[in-house]
């Protein structure tokens, strides 16, 4: 049987870009695993302008047609956030940016800069020239760059290089308005993009007054996360699924069989949105999460139940106000679950 998300994972790594999986199933709601028909080909189920909003929405949706229901999810490369230039800003930066769930690299062309030591919880460090530091990295479309390094000149050799790459989601320059007025100027003059140069946000960061390292690091990733959840069009990272990277990990890599429970809508007040996940196992434990409370715990005992059966089932969960009270929850929404049996073999 073939590993989908293993699949789905080399789509985005070769390609660099958002990938999306439509899964064909019966109007039943349930049914074997082997009879669901899965792709990531562009048009074989939906038509392209479908396809190119659910993945700028970033959000799953359910479709229905006459034969079939299909269910599209939208799929990215894990956020890079990459910092040139391991000066004392770095290290608060690659803290926030590890909590936000991003693959942080740190690049630098000095050595005391630029070391696993300095930078414990980075996931990725670089020591070369910044030049032939972008090009081991290989920029894509979904980075987020920030650029404080220790002069303008260092400055303008990681815009240029950068420039030879597709724009990216975010590029930020650390200086004064004077300076990089500066290279923004010169690159222009030197026949650089002026139109892509202009949405490079520069001075960096958010106008929070920020004084102290720590404050400056928390203006700049409250840009980013700015851009991410309301940027515009093509040049956003918008509001996306409720996803779980580690959940599609475990899958990409474990032999364990397991249910894996997917939240496929939402309407009213939930704990968790469409797209995420948990896994159940033969054992009983759990990796992610759909919310907790009522919700987790009844779909955990379905779950569970499946486990070997080699069927999926579509699980319909209501909140009204009496439930979500008695157990604790401020909810009165409803989740509609997609339950699949994935067997150990598929690894």
């Amino acid at each position: 049987m073939k590993n989908i998300f293993l699949e789905m994972q080399k789509l985005l790594k070769e390609s660099g870009e958002a990938q999306l999986l439509v899964t064909r199933f019966s109007k039943d709601n349930r049914g074997l695993v082997s009879e669901l028909s899965r792709s990531f080909e562009k048009n074989k189920y939906l038509k392209e302008e479908e396809t190119r909003n659910i993945l700028l929405s970033g959000v799953p949706k359910i479709i229905l047609k006459d034969e079939y229901n299909y269910f599209a999810e939208p799929y990215y490369n894990q956020e890079r956030l990459v910092i040139y230039g391991g000066g004392h800003i770095a290290l608060p930066l690659v803290k926030l940016g590890k909590m936000l769930g991003f693959y942080v690299i740190v690049i630098d062309d000095r050595l005391q800069y630029a070391n696993q030591e300095r930078f414990l919880e980075a996931d990725m460090v670089v020591c070369d020239n910044f030049e032939k530091g972008i090009q081991t990295i290989k920029p894509v479309k979904s980075d987020y760059h920030v650029i404080i390094t220790r002069g303008h000149k260092h400055d303008c050799v990681c815009l240029k290089e950068l420039l030879t790459y597709k724009e990216s989601v975010y590029t930020g320059l650390i200086g004064s308005k004077k300076r990089t007025a500066i290279v923004i100027n010169n690159l222009v003059e030197e026949g650089y993009d002026r139109d892509r140069l202009m949405r490079i946000c520069t001075p960096i960061g958010l106008p929070i007054g920020s004084v102290t390292i720590e404050e400056i690091a928390i203006s700049i990733i409250a840009q980013v996360i700015q851009r991410k959840r309301l940027g515009e069009d093509e040049q956003m990272a918008i509001n996306r699924g409720d996803g779980d990277d580690s959940v599609i990990e475990q899958l990409v890599s474990s032999s364990r069989p397991c249910c894996l429970i997917t939240i496929m809508k939402t309407s009213g007040s939930v704990p968790r949105k469409a797209g995420a996940k948990m896994l159940v196992f033969d054992d009983t434990s759990i990796m992610g999460s759909i919310g907790g409370g009522c919700v987790e715990a009844d779909a955990i005992k379905k779950a569970f139940g499946m486990i070997g059966s080699g069927t999926y089932e579509i699980m319909n969960v209501s909140l009204d106000d009496d439930i979500a009270l008695e157990d604790g929850m401020v909810c009165g929404g409803n989740l509609q679950l997609f339950l699949e049996d994935i067997p150990g073999d598929i690894f």
